[in-house]
């Protein structure tokens, strides 16, 4: 019998531009464009409206008083998205970031419990900052577009320094290239919109939803189970996967054989090579490889393209495994999740993850997966 076990890296760069392919026909073109962004964009309301639903066709609509916290903004300064707050008898109850224009995805993201990007957010605000989203969990404030850039570069110079230092010589030529865009714009999005917003739906579609085994599974919280939180999601998502493996009764060290959950989220940072930078993807690979062969264990593992292979991560979660999954987007941030289910909403497919950031459930639109992601999966 083979097992299986996936990491997934996110980040999401991709752009389209419109252009017109005459200028006898400028200023018509120029006019219909600016119709067609008119009717692409998507009200507060509707946002409001669309995560509601998306809540609902989850199992998870309990009454949840639903606000926009911040706008989100692109690059380059444009409105992208609502930072979106669920709050249940007056306490924060989640989260969601939901597109601003019907060409990106109403749920790009979202979970429930408190999360760490809300206190972020309401950071960034409080200092007079605007809130930029440049991916799959990766907000950062600034004052404006120029300051964005210089602080950007910033962080891209001190990745690679020390990438260099671990001696991860191609990772740190990959960044020191890698250029952050726009994010990725789609028509098939109008259809998610469509079903979202319609009440009918409830009634008309069919939602397919599956997990792995949750009763054998432990959700943690980085924060309570390791001595350096800020760094510890890639330990606290392996750690997650371990104990799931021991509770199926096939052999890998989990929380039992440690004595409790921070013993053995220590022990992966010390195999996964997890450092100030947090845990980077080989380190991740190689670290879980390792410890899922303590035991005399026999398991190997491999790394691939995560683009396009939705099909893949399906076949994983109906084989009953979790898959490690992280969102990377270059020399700005990386998290790793774990990934328990999926649910297709009228065919489009949301991940269901477990987050270490909170210790609780969350969603990621699966379309935000592009050329940087990569896979790692381990075989038994």
């Amino acid at each position: 019998m083979k097992r299986f076990i996936l990491s997934v890296s996110f980040c999401v760069l991709a752009a389209i531009i419109a252009f017109s392919p005459s200028s006898l026909v400028f200023a018509e073109t120029k006019a219909t464009q600016g119709q067609v962004q008119n009717q692409l964009q998507v009200s507060e309301k509707d946002a409001i409206k669309a995560v509601k639903n998306f809540l609902k066709h989850s199992n998870e609509w309990d009454n949840q008083q639903l606000k926009v916290l911040a706008n989100l903004y692109d690059i380059e300064g444009n409105l992208t998205a609502y930072y979106i707050v669920a709050e249940k008898d007056g306490k924060e109850a989640g989260y969601f970031i939901s597109s601003s224009t019907r060409d990106k995805s109403p749920v790009i993201q979202g979970g429930l419990g408190k999360s760490p990007l809300t206190q972020k957010v309401k950071k960034e605000i409080s200092a007079g900052n605007k809130v930029y989203f440049l991916g799959v969990s990766a907000l950062v404030g600034y004052k404006n577009e120029n300051e964005l850039r210089k602080g950007l570069e910033l962080k891209r110079q001190e990745l690679v320094t020390k990438l260099k230092k671990k001696k991860k010589f191609k990772d740190a030529e990959k960044m020191a290239k890698a250029q952050l865009k726009k994010p990725e714009t789609s028509p098939e999005n109008n259809r998610k919109w469509d079903f979202l917003l319609s009440d009918a739906s409830f009634q008309t579609q069919s939602v397919i939803v599956n997990y792995i085994d949750m009763n054998k599974f432990v959700f943690l919280n980085q924060n309570l189970v390791s001595f350096n939180p800020e760094t510890a999601c890639g330990p606290t998502a392996g750690a997650m996967m371990a104990e799931y493996y021991e509770n199926l009764g096939l052999g890998v060290r989990g929380i039992n054989y440690y004595g409790k959950a921070t013993n053995l989220v220590t022990h992966l940072e010390e195999e996964m090579n997890t450092g100030v930078t947090g845990t980077w993807l080989d380190d991740f690979r190689d670290g879980l490889d390792q410890h899922f062969q303590h035991n005399g264990q026999s398991w190997s593992t491999y790394s691939l393209d995560a683009e396009g292979n939705y099909a893949k991560v399906r076949q994983w979660i109906d084989g009953n495994a979790p898959l490690a999954i992280m969102h990377q987007i270059p020399f700005v941030e990386w998290h790793w999740q774990v990934i328990v289910g999926y649910r297709l909403i009228d065919g489009y497919p949301w991940l269901s993850v477990a987050d270490p950031a909170t210790g609780s459930g969350a969603w990621v639109d699966y379309y935000e997966v592009d050329g940087y992601s990569s896979l790692v999966y381990t075989i038994k």
